[in-house]
């Protein structure tokens, strides 16, 4: 389901706001066995120098040091197929023709 280099689009905000819904990465690695739970840490390409926290969901207490890469919970998102994307790219235009909104150059 997860592979690197391709594109995910986030499907929950994050709760401290580092990203929203909608926002498209690529996903540059995936882990496992990083706390108790079976949730895959995704690596979407956040730096940071070293985050200690709480795994969401098994409330672990975890330290994330894979190549200062901030990684998060798999949860969060979604591969970014070429069928979704055409259906965000058709929902676009039908609200832009409903709201009868002009793009100038």
């Amino acid at each position: 389901m997860w592979i690197e280099g391709k594109k995910i689009i986030c499907i929950r905000s994050h709760s401290q706001g580092i990203f929203k819904e909608g926002e498209i990465f690529t996903l540059k690695g995936v882990y496992k066995d990083i706390c108790k739970c079976s949730i895959l840490k995704l690596d979407i390409g956040f730096k940071t120098d070293r985050f200690i926290g709480l795994c969401p969901l098994c409330n672990e207490r975890n330290i994330q040091e894979h190549g200062n890469a901030w990684l998060f919970n798999e949860t969060l998102f979604k591969p970014l197929d070429e069928d979704f994307a055409e259906e965000i790219c058709s929902n676009f235009e039908k609200e832009f023709k409903e709201n009868k909104i002009t793009i100038l150059n």
